[in-house]
């Protein structure tokens, strides 16, 4: 008798090609919460389910590499991360055809974006959907053994990053930790997602502090 696969937490078989592709996203997304020092899960791979109502309600349907902003201050409901506002920074879904078995489906991106970071070697674009009436954008089929592919999802991300704005605070001036902040010629609020709001943090990007031991406005 056939014993059923071991399952991942996203129910792929383990050691399965698409299994170790997403093991490699799920590395790249911790890696970038701690050099962007964010909030744990900050940047995270998610499934997305069918529409509700649907026949495929109850069935992952695609998947998003995310940028998950929680409360701040932290809640216990965070803890369960069920009030987490999420931002799917590139959404794809796993091999569909025999044609192209070995290759994920990077779902419509932005050619601006593709403009910025280039295409990973042997990445195809696919036909826009008929019905889609857009041209800013792009599907496409990558092998999920295409040299640099893990780095295109990283760049993407990493664009989004760059100009994220948060999804929960209203933009203030600077919060209690100035002086720290100025003295550390960064922002270190415990949320950088948060934070984006903070324009002192704007201001100590582009080099202007205005406090503490290295003043120079």
């Amino acid at each position: 008798m056939n014993s059923e696969p071991e399952l991942d937490l996203f129910g792929v078989p383990t050691g399965d090609p698409f299994d170790l592709f997403l093991q490699s996203l799920r590395q790249m997304a911790e890696d970038l919460v701690r050099k962007w020092q964010l909030p744990p899960r900050g940047v995270e791979v998610t499934s997305n389910f069918g529409q509700k109502g649907g026949p495929n309600e109850e069935k992952i349907v695609s998947y998003s590499v995310s940028l998950k902003e929680p409360d701040y201050p932290a809640t216990d409901v965070d803890l369960l991360d069920k009030n987490r506002v999420e931002m799917k920074c590139i959404t794809f879904t796993p091999p569909k055809t025999k044609v192209r078995s070995n290759c994920v489906e990077v779902l419509p991106i932005k050619n601006i974006i593709l403009e910025r970071i280039g295409l990973p070697k042997d990445a195809l674009r696919l036909p826009q959907d008929t019905s889609d009436s857009r041209n800013d954008s792009q599907k496409l089929a990558i092998p999920m053994n295409a040299p640099g592919i893990v780095e295109f999802f990283r760049d993407v991300v990493e664009l989004k990053l760059k100009v994220y704005e948060s999804a929960r605070a209203t933009p203030f001036g600077c919060c209690s930790l100035f002086e720290e902040c100025s003295d550390a010629k960064r922002c270190i609020h415990p949320n950088r997602l948060y934070s984006t709001a903070c324009a002192y943090r704007r201001n100590l990007e582009s080099g202007r502090i205005f406090y503490g031991k290295n003043k120079n406005v």
